[in-house]
């Protein structure tokens, strides 16, 4: 029976948390001490622990986050030396399966692409070109392509066939890596806000936990891609 109210208050932390001032956190405290019949002191030990281990929680993953994410690049768009990122791999995949272009341009949202990156800069053209059915071929690409640099690219993906059974699985996890990419890091902030609320008066606990509920949905979304008849 103590370990499933010591859950129970575990489960009312969290919007606990949220509020606003110390004086309704305390009231808050108080009545779960009350509902549960436990003793208010342990209530309020356990609270106190629980928001220490969630800040030293969501601290680190904004420490880990921020160390992985490498320095912006002076130049407005960057070559690229590696073949890592999912704008690399979309582009691969929409120049040898030209069937994937149609739907990737309706499921990708143009913000999602890091047009910082010339693979990301190509990739948001082509897939205007997919959405306004102005798709060349590609055996056409000349007048889309703008500088040296762009060719090369176009040209070694051209010349490297992927090994790919099930393109359209392929760039699902490419646009679930994409989404990701954008959607986490207001996760992450959200998360930071929540840990430390009391010390900035102008975040709202409530939208940001119900923010937080659509955010952690959409990451939840299975990314499905639907060949155009």
């Amino acid at each position: 029976a103590a370990e499933q109210k010591a859950r129970a208050a575990q489960t009312v932390f969290e919007v606990v948390a949220s509020a606003e001032s110390a004086v309704a956190r305390a009231e808050f405290l108080q009545e779960v001490a009350t509902q549960l019949r436990l003793p208010g002191p342990a209530v309020e030990q356990d609270f106190l622990a629980y928001t220490a281990r969630l800040r030293r929680q969501t601290e680190a993953r904004v420490a880990a986050q921020a160390s992985a994410i490498p320095a912006a690049a002076p130049a407005a768009v960057v070559t690229e030396t590696s073949a890592h990122t999912p704008e690399h791999h979309l582009l691969m995949l929409c120049l040898h399966f030209e069937e994937l272009g149609k739907p990737l341009s309706h499921a990708l949202p143009h913000g999602w692409i890091d047009t910082r990156h010339l693979a990301g800069l190509v990739l948001n053209r082509f897939l205007g070109e997919f959405e306004q059915d102005a798709w060349p071929g590609r055996d056409n690409l000349d007048a889309l392509l703008e500088s040296p640099e762009e060719r090369t690219l176009v040209a070694g993906l051209l010349f490297e066939a992927p090994r790919v059974d099930d393109p359209f699985k392929v760039a699902q996890e490419g646009l679930r890596q994409l989404r990701a990419r954008h959607l986490e890091p207001r996760l992450r902030q959200i998360e930071l806000a929540l840990a430390t609320s009391g010390s900035d008066s102008d975040s709202d606990p409530i939208s940001l936990l119900k923010e937080r509920s659509e955010l952690q949905r959409q990451l939840r979304q299975a990314v499905v891609l639907t060949p155009t008849v």
